[in-house]
């Protein structure tokens, strides 16, 4: 997945429902960093910067995902390389 080419977005179980994000409608985070190999690869954040890249990520949701009361349902979209993935995971379990 690269910033720079559309990105196409699947439900997770209608394998017709999909859409196409296109440079520019979003950003990319990575989700995993190492951070042990053998022994600590860098120093810990501190923990003020943690709590701030939270506030921010919650701050981007939408609003009626935020609220308490009566929250919209968050939704969840797999990029085309998860899809095929969960699919094969699916089929090769024998439940598909």
């Amino acid at each position: 997945v690269c910033e720079n080419q559309p990105l196409c977005l699947r439900h997770p179980t209608d394998p017709t429902k999909r859409r196409t994000l296109h440079p520019g409608e979003f950003t990319l985070e990575p989700l995993l960093e190492e951070a042990y190999r053998g022994k600590r690869l860098f120093p810990p954040l501190p923990l003020e910067v943690l709590q701030e890249r939270r506030r921010r990520d919650v701050e981007r949701l939408d609003p009626g995902v935020r609220r308490l009361v009566n929250p919209h349902v968050y939704h969840v979209s797999l990029t085309d390389r998860i899809f095929a993935l969960k699919e094969e995971l699916v089929t090769r379990l024998g439940q598909g």
